[in-house]
């Protein structure tokens, strides 16, 4: 009866044991990691005609896409761009909250016209443009090949 309490309390202690290692080396890992390990979205790419030329783009039109974008990815090439479709503004605010590295955006009008064109660092937060129907997020030096300024004109954006 003694062998079989000890044994007993040996199989339970040798489990939690096993559960706390477990959840102590995932703890261990730093978050950037943890995030970034677990991210391997691609999505689906469209052809943008830029001032710069034709360009490959991912697009970002359901709402988990949206709501992940660049975030948690280890890094992306120079001239990626991802693509949001904001149907009828129902996006309030974009977030570099989990992004690793700073983006330049473009909000277009529906034609494709660059309403406004800016930068932000990891972590910030800004404000939706009212007249918005699509988001261009790109890394700051993709624009050396796109060409972006205020009231270019992109060609190739998909129906809302």
């Amino acid at each position: 009866m003694v062998l079989h309490t000890l044994f007993n309390w040996f199989l339970r202690m040798f489990v939690l044991l096993f559960f706390l290692n477990v959840c102590a080396c995932d703890s261990m890992m730093p978050a950037d990691e943890k995030s970034v390990v677990n991210h391997v979205q691609r999505l689906e790419k469209i052809d943008l005609v830029f001032p710069g030329g034709t360009f490959p783009v991912e697009l970002a039109d359901e709402p988990h896409e949206m709501a992940l974008g660049f975030r948690f990815r280890a890094k992306i090439q120079e001239r990626d761009a991802m693509l949001f479709v904001l149907r009828n503004n129902t996006i309030q605010s974009l977030s570099m909250k989990d992004v690793l590295f700073p983006l330049s955006y473009a909000f277009l009008s529906k034609e494709g016209s660059v309403l406004e064109l800016g930068y932000l660092q990891h972590g910030a937060a800004h404000l939706i443009h009212e007249d918005a129907a699509y988001l261009l997020e790109f890394p700051p030096k993709s624009n050396n090949y796109f060409k972006i300024r205020e009231k270019s004109v992109i060609f190739g954006l998909p129906d809302i």
